[in-house]
């Protein structure tokens, strides 16, 4: 399988005939502790090959419940032939590192007497395939009733005369609109990090349709070249087992600490 990146023609890290984007379900220690409370909510999903991750911070509070929609910025499993080898949102220097945990850790802090629930949902297939992508396998998801929805995806995506920009944007309506059975909602989009203007475009006006606020991450590589985990000057993590140089095109610390911070100021708690 191929992924064909849009906009600025990035093959990043894929080589002919692997898609590093799909992956069995694995987990961390850290993760691990976590599934047994978070394992009712995912029993769905146990018979599959799933790309999903769950984050509990196991209080007693009221469940505030949220859904990432997203891709290798999101979460990457383990792919050593490109020397990634790690299960988090590449290019992190550590799990706590990318954009997903420290978007929990603010809202867990915002919502101290909540208990925080997230489940991190790799989709780059509807990226890939948007035009024929089957959204009853997000059933699973839709039915854990999340009080927010983060659409993280856009990079992936390839137009041609089949896959037109259109019947992306319709694709990602019809997204939004298949969560949107709970009045209260909330539904935050980024643009890509890759910075695409057609794209951009697309995804804002699905955004705007829907109600759906819009996180501008697109904008984050071209005010500072170090959100890119290769050029971040004190980047902590080990660059020279990287066998690609796709993965230092993804966010590194500094930017996954913008892209938290840009989601989180666009969430009404």
């Amino acid at each position: 399988m191929k992924i064909v990146i849009a906009a600025l023609s990035l093959f990043l890290f894929l080589g002919t005939g692997v898609c590093h984007e799909t992956y069995q379900k694995r987990q961390t220690p850290d993760q691990a502790e976590k599934q047994d409370t978070l394992s009712e909510l995912l029993k769905d999903f146990n018979h599959v090959n799933v790309r999903v991750v769950p984050l509990d911070n196991q209080k007693k509070g009221t469940p505030y419940r949220i859904v990432v929609l997203g891709n290798s910025l999101s979460h990457h499993g383990r792919a050593e032939q490109i020397g990634w080898n790690y299960d988090h949102g590449m290019a992190a220097s550590a799990p706590s590192r990318d954009y997903v945990h420290l978007l929990f850790g603010m809202i867990e802090k915002a919502l101290p007497e909540r208990r925080i629930q997230m489940l991190v949902y790799n989709i780059a297939d509807f990226e890939r395939n948007f035009d024929t992508f089957d959204f009853k396998q997000l059933a699973s998801l839709k039915k854990f009733g999340p009080d927010l929805l983060v659409m993280q995806i856009g990079e992936n995506v390839g137009i041609d005369e089949h896959k037109t920009l259109e019947l992306f944007e319709k694709q990602y309506r019809k997204l939004i609109s298949y969560f949107k059975t709970k009045n209260k909602l909330s539904v935050v989009c980024t643009t890509p990090f890759f910075f695409s203007e057609p794209m951009n475009d697309a995804i804002t006006k699905a955004a705007e349709q829907t109600g759906a606020r819009v996180a501008d991450i697109s904008s984050l590589t071209i005010e500072d070249p170090e959100n890119f985990a290769k050029d971040e000057r004190d980047y902590p993590g080990d660059r020279s087992v990287w066998k690609v140089d796709g993965i230092g095109m993804h966010p590194g610390n500094k930017g996954m600490e913008n892209i938290a911070r840009i989601l989180f100021e666009n969430i009404d708690l």
